[in-house]
């Protein structure tokens, strides 16, 4: 669906359907390479493909092309400082300084779309450990 390269690292964004739809996923792949191009170290995440999603969109569909190339470096430091402030040390008051109030699109298929989704779902979340 995305892929998205950074240097040594590469992002792979996958559906998966295997045997006629029988089993479908959703994975994330992060790969490091060396100098050379050949791939050295491999992360995933997958999860069940699941439809419809409370936000009645798909787990991947949206944007697959990048159009800010030159805000990459803000946007990784929005990203980076959003992670460490919200979703490490649970500062979800701040979540409103780094999510859009007129449009945030969520693709988990257990969250809702906008600041109330994602509230709900990180309450949840912290609320389980």
């Amino acid at each position: 669906m995305r892929t998205i390269e950074d240097g040594r690292f590469l992002f792979c964004h996958v559906y998966q359907s295997l045997n006629n739809g029988e089993v479908q996923w959703v994975t994330g792949d992060i790969f490091d390479t060396d100098d050379e191009g050949r791939i050295v170290e491999h992360w995933d995440v997958i999860a069940e493909y699941k439809w419809p999603t409370v936000s009645g969109r798909t787990m991947v569909d949206g944007p697959t092309g990048i159009e800010d190339l030159d805000q990459k470096k803000a946007n990784k430091a929005l990203v980076q400082d959003f992670a460490e402030k919200v979703l490490i040390d649970g500062r979800t008051d701040l979540a409103p300084n780094y999510i859009s109030a007129g449009q945030y699109d969520q693709h988990n298929p257990e969250t809702g779309d906008g600041l109330e989704g994602l509230a709900k779902h990180l309450k949840e979340m912290m609320r389980s450990g």
